[in-house]
C-alpha cells in the first residue's frame, strides 16, 4: 500500500493530549476553548472527538508548551470555580 501514498507529504512527529474526563453530550464549545488558548500561544492542533474522550495532537515540539497553557486554563477555570 505504501506505493499509493508516495506523492503524499507527512508531518511530525505528533504527541496526543487526552482529555481523560467524561463531558455531557450536550456541552458546547470545549474545544473552541482549548484551540483558542493554544492558538494564541501559537500552537496549532488535531483535534478529535470520540463518544467518551476527546483528544488533541500537537507537535512534539510543543507539547510541553501545550500541557503548560492547559494546565493554566484549568487553574484560571477553577479560580474561577467553573471546574
Amino acid at each position: 500500500m505504501k506505493h499509493l501514498f508516495e506523492s503524499s507529504d507527512a508531518e511530525g512527529p505528533y504527541s496526543a493530549i487526552t482529555f481523560d474526563i467524561v463531558l455531557d453530550l450536550s456541552l458546547v464549545g470545549f474545544l473552541s476553548v482549548v484551540s483558542a488558548v493554544l492558538a494564541e500561544a501559537g500552537i496549532s492542533i488535531y483535534a478529535l472527538s470520540t463518544y467518551l474522550r476527546d483528544y488533541i495532537f500537537v507537535q512534539s515540539s510543543h507539547a510541553d508548551e501545550a500541557v503548560r497553557k492547559l494546565d493554566e486554563l484549568i487553574m484560571r477555570c477553577r479560580d474561577q470555580k467553573l471546574l
